[in-house]
């Protein structure tokens, strides 16, 4: 897996977090600083969503 590091750079001038490969052990976080209003992305080098990411569109975590 190859992340471009200066990608991660620039997209932390506009967020606060950047998840890099957020699979599912980071779907639970990522709703969970979307509710503290906290300005977060993902980074994942999948070319397109799929498992997790489809079902997280339509399943609401108990987290």
């Amino acid at each position: 897996m190859h992340i471009d590091l200066g990608c991660v750079r620039w997209l932390m001038m506009d967020h606060d977090i950047v998840i890099v490969r957020a699979g599912a052990c980071n779907i639970c976080p990522l709703n969970r600083m979307r509710g503290l209003v906290i300005n977060v992305t993902v980074i994942e080098t999948g070319k397109e969503p799929g498992g997790t990411w489809v079902c997280a569109a339509s399943v609401h975590w108990g987290c």
